[in-house]
């Protein structure tokens, strides 16, 4: 079905925040956070831009693939925000890396990768496109309050990209979406309207951060990867057990080891770098799949599986 993947590419920032540098800066330490997340270390874009980073990884991936850019039909960039809302950000990679394809900009969350993967085999499906480069790249730390220690601990900035072509390597496909922003939520900036003039009482504030209810994310987390999981193997007709690695999204050891559980999954099979870039958002899988590359082989079953605000989630299942 639809696309093989040709090469993968990925690109953290210079500098990494560790556990004992957040200690200085919030009421926690490396015991509290490394017990709840399994994470040591994240990524800081600091003097770089996170297109830096995704120009880096769209390289990486195109020259693993061995093609130029300027062969791309179609690139497709997930991301919460680039540098700037407008150009968007697939299209400042189109022009930096020298490609004359269109390209645009998905928002899906944690998710977003996955659900890529998905309008890339549409298009492949429509023939509308030969090959396709995704890449997905986050600045997440522009929506983190430092204060709260429930939340600044876990993300990292990062970027991942694949290239794609037309092929047979995917195996099945799971989606969820369930509408939902009572628990995991990045508000945005209120701007300055002067309401108050014209009778109307806005609480909301000029302030664009990250909030979750932690418990129910958790739970919803699990749920997802068991449940897209099972359902991906089992529209491919595969046993789980037939399954050489898993990639599921990097937000937290604790989600990872109970879906694990729950499958029956051996722990070898479970890929992961949490604990040294953090949840990475939407480029978690991608910068999971440069990392590993030199261990898949032909013809092995990839899981990749995510899940994020939204709610959404999903699994894709796919034969390297």
């Amino acid at each position: 079905m639809a696309f093989k993947i040709l090469g993968v590419g990925n690109a953290l920032p210079k500098f990494m925040l560790d556990n004992q540098m957040l200690s200085k800066m919030v009421d926690t330490s490396d015991d509290w956070i490394t017990s709840r997340t399994g994470i040591k270390t994240r990524g800081i874009l600091t003097d770089e831009k996170l297109l830096d980073l995704s120009v880096a990884a769209a390289n990486k991936a195109l020259n693993l693939a061995n093609i130029k850019a300027d062969s791309l039909d179609l690139i497709i960039c997930t991301t919460l925000m680039g540098d700037t809302i407008s150009p968007y950000h697939a299209a400042m990679v189109q022009k930096s890396i020298g490609a004359n394809c269109h390209a645009f900009d998905m928002n899906v969350g944690c998710s977003g990768f996955v659900y890529a993967l998905e309008v890339a085999s549409a298009y492949f499906k429509s023939n509308l496109a030969n090959r396709i480069l995704i890449v997905s790249a986050e600045h997440m730390s522009n929506f983190l309050d430092y204060n709260d220690r429930s939340t600044c601990i876990l993300f990292g900035d990062g970027a991942g990209a694949v290239v794609l072509e037309k092929g047979e390597n995917l195996l099945s496909m799971k989606l969820i979406t369930a509408g939902d922003d009572s628990i995991l939520r990045v508000t945005r900036h209120a701007g300055n309207f002067p309401y108050e003039k014209f009778g109307f009482n806005k609480k909301e504030k000029s302030t664009q951060n990250v909030w979750m209810d932690g418990q129910q994310v958790y739970m919803f987390a699990v749920n997802c990867l068991v449940n897209s999981i099972q359902d991906a193997a089992k529209q491919a007709n595969i046993n789980i057990n037939e399954i050489d690695y898993f990639l599921p999204h990097q937000a937290n050891m604790r989600i990872i080891e109970a879906a694990r559980i729950k499958l029956g999954i051996a722990k070898d099979k479970i890929l992961s770098n949490i604990e040294r870039v953090g949840n990475t958002t939407s480029a978690s899988i991608p910068i999971m799949l440069a990392e590993y590359v030199s261990k898949f082989k032909r013809g092995m079953k990839l899981l990749l599986s995510t899940f994020g605000g939204g709610m959404s989630g999903g699994s894709a299942l796919i034969k390297w």
